[in-house]
């Protein structure tokens, strides 16, 4: 049984390929979830998570609401070793750089740090999934072209969403090679 686990970014990718992911069973995406809101819905949801493929993204709101980085990496070891507890096969999706915030060196940095954090779990986790990479030109600059561009809810351009062209390069990295 497999299950994702995330924000809206892993929920569109669902929505958009569901014959894809025929072999998920239970989706626990919410659109704005932090990694604290994550790990109190894992603790609630406990049960249905044994033994399970779990696939996780999380990180991209945390920064949004300006969440301390401690604090996002206190949520995210301890979902783990919920996950693990509970014999979870696990795979971490690195956040994709976050377009809203520009493109400036620091910005991304501080997406780069967070996707280093995740990737120190690589012996404890089954795979870390590198979403960043797919998401940039070059070290330095990110492919907004693989963003939504729209004016939404809050009258500003999204850019954090992948459009249909990102979510077909987060899809190929989740599929891996064919």
């Amino acid at each position: 049984m497999s299950v994702l686990v995330g924000d809206s970014i892993l929920k569109r990718l669902f929505e958009r390929y569901p014959s894809q992911f025929s072999c998920i069973s239970r989706v626990f995406c919410v659109s704005g979830q932090t990694s604290g809101d994550l790990k109190k819905l894992l603790k609630e949801k406990r049960g249905l998570l044994r033994n399970c493929s779990v696939i996780v993204h999380i990180g991209t709101n945390d920064f949004l609401k300006g969440i301390e980085f401690s604090v996002i990496r206190q949520c995210v070891k301890a979902i783990l070793r919920l996950l693990r507890s509970l014999n979870c096969e696990i795979r971490i999706v690195e956040i994709i750089p976050i377009g809203c915030w520009g493109v400036s060196a620091e910005s991304q940095r501080v997406v780069r740090e967070f996707n280093c954090f995740l990737r120190s779990f690589v012996l404890s986790v089954i795979d870390v999934i590198d979403g960043y990479s797919a998401f940039c030109l070059s070290s330095s600059e990110v492919n907004l072209n693989l963003f939504c561009a729209f004016v939404g809810k809050w009258r500003r351009v999204d850019r954090v969403h992948p459009n249909c062209k990102g979510l077909a390069v987060l899809f190929s990295i989740l599929r891996g090679p064919t």
